[in-house]
This record gives structure tokens, sequence and C-alpha cells, in this order.
């Protein structure tokens, strides 16, 4: 008899399954990285779970965006991958992981993990992040952006604190008006 394949609400359970819940190492997300553009993840399918109307800085999170300024812009990431890390007047600053090849990615992680609220991710685990902390850090130089509001063109899909590794892995992001590859190089140029 065939053995019932066990089916998972999103990716990021599907990989916390395959991880056995248990903390892994970047060389094991680097080995999940290929299966998961295998995967063909889409926007719409990340979506459907964890959605919420409002940010709450220091947590993670994937939404659509229109951006309001995109004539102006080089290119602009309409699918990001933000940790807000301050409010404004009509939206909010984060960190878009997208702007960094996964390596980077990974590595910027690491970095803001020692100002996590604990060491445990919970599911209330959040980054405690100020302006002045991620001018710090080079990496983070090309991932800070401004999101507007009124520009937000979805609800707002929180990964648990759990799933970030996984989150940098998704090939997920959709730069308009420039590729990957190029919005990449000059991420590295800025750093």
């Amino acid at each position: 008899m065939a053995e019932k394949q066990k089916t998972f609400r999103d990716i990021f359970d599907k990989y916390k399954f395959t991880a056995d819940d248990v903390t892994r190492s970047r060389s094991w997300y680097r080995q999940q990285a290929s299966l998961l553009r295998k995967e063909k993840v889409t926007a719409n399918q990340l979506l459907r779970n964890n959605r919420e109307k409002r940010i709450i800085p220091g947590f993670m999170y994937m939404f659509l965006y229109d951006a309001k300024t995109k004539k102006k812009l080089p290119y602009w990431d309409a699918f990001p991958l933000v940790v807000p890390y301050a409010r404004t007047q009509n939206g909010f600053m984060g960190l878009n992981f997208h702007y960094l090849p996964v390596p980077l990615r990974v590595l910027l992680l690491d970095e803001l993990m020692k100002y996590s609220t604990d060491k445990m991710m919970s599911d209330e685990t959040r980054l405690r992040l100020t302006y002045q902390l991620i001018r710090r850090l080079d990496k983070a130089v090309p991932c800070v952006k401004e999101y507007l509001n009124s520009q937000v063109r979805s609800d707002f899909r929180k990964v648990d604190s759990e799933g970030w590794y996984t989150a940098m892995l998704l090939p997920v992001e959709q730069f308009n008006k420039a590729s990957t590859n190029t919005v990449w190089a000059d991420s590295r140029r800025k750093i």
C-alpha cells in the first residue's frame, strides 16, 4: 500500500518538517535552496497563510507592493521580504532582503540575530533594529527602503521566526525594470 504523502500548509511548514523541527546549519539551508528553486513557489502561494493587516516593527513580512515613484526608480521589488524597523507618517522603513544575493541575505540575518528579543525563536521573536544600528552594517545599506501604506497591494504575510532562514532562500523577488543579477551587482557595489 502506498504511503500517504504529508500535506503542508505552505513552504515554511514543509521545510520546518524537513528540518525535523531542529535548528540546522547554514550548509543545510544552502542545500535546501537548490530544492526550493525547483518548487517554483509563487507570491500567491505564500500569501495564503499568516496574513496580517498591519506590520509590527521587528517581525518579518512579505507582501505585494506597487512603488509610487516607479517611473523614477531604476528598479523596484513588487514582492518584498521586509523586516520593518520604524513607522513613518505614511508607512514604514524596513530592510528588504531581496536586494541581496542569497548568501549575503543569510549573513545579514546572522548579524541581525544578535539583536533578537530572544534566542528561542518563538512566535514573538522579533529584531530590535534602529537606523543607527542598521547604518553600521554594510550589508544592510542596499536593503533600506521606505514603503507607503497606500502602495501595499495585499495583506502582509508574517513569516514566523523559525521560517526566517527559509524565507532568505526563496527565489520570489519580483524586480521590475532590471534583472535580479543587475540589482544584486548594484547592491554589492554599495556594500
